[in-house]
């Protein structure tokens, strides 16, 4: 009756490992190539910050989002990201897009250049091509437009069309 006992416990404790190592690979097959988009979003919020001596003088940052998955383009099954501040300045729209006129970042994997899109909270096109609608709902709660008065405004970068790799993030 030992013997039997003791031949359960190990056939039931090799399963047990096969199950676990059966987890453990399909998990990698799976999951492996996801942390890049990490990676991928980290290097383009470093890039990002090489704008900050562009600033306009007195000007503050307020909230700061990045993001990524299938935000601009979600019916061609690509990786998508975003980089980007809500700022508020005394100065007039005008200096502000002057200040960032021209000015671009490089992209994570470093094969171009990529503009830096300036949108003003009061105008109507503000959220018109921006990815992350919910957002917007999160800003207005955040900010009363009518009781500030400096401009709101928002300066990002964004990077789309990158493989998704098997990430579901990015469907």
């Amino acid at each position: 009756m030992l013997r039997v006992s003791h031949v359960a416990m190990n056939i039931s404790s090799c399963f047990g490992f096969i199950v676990f190592c059966l987890i453990i690979v399909s998990a990698a097959v799976t999951m492996w190539k996801m942390p890049i988009h990490q990676f991928n979003l980290w290097r383009l919020e470093r890039n990002f910050q090489t704008i900050a001596p562009a600033h306009p003088p007195g000007s503050k940052l307020l909230l700061k989002r990045k993001d990524f998955g299938g935000l601009f383009s979600a019916a061609s099954h690509s990786c998508d990201y975003f980089i980007g501040e809500l700022r508020s300045t005394p100065r007039s729209k005008e200096d502000v897009r002057k200040a960032y006129n021209g000015l671009s970042i490089d992209s994570f994997d470093h094969t171009k250049h990529i503009p830096v899109e300036v949108h003003f909270f009061d105008e109507e096109e503000f959220f018109t091509d921006f990815p992350w609608y919910e957002w917007q709902a999160e800003l207005r709660r955040s900010f009363d437009v009518s009781a500030a008065r400096d401009n709101l405004y928002l300066i990002f970068a964004s990077q789309s069309g990158y493989s998704p790799y098997g990430d579901l993030r990015c469907y």
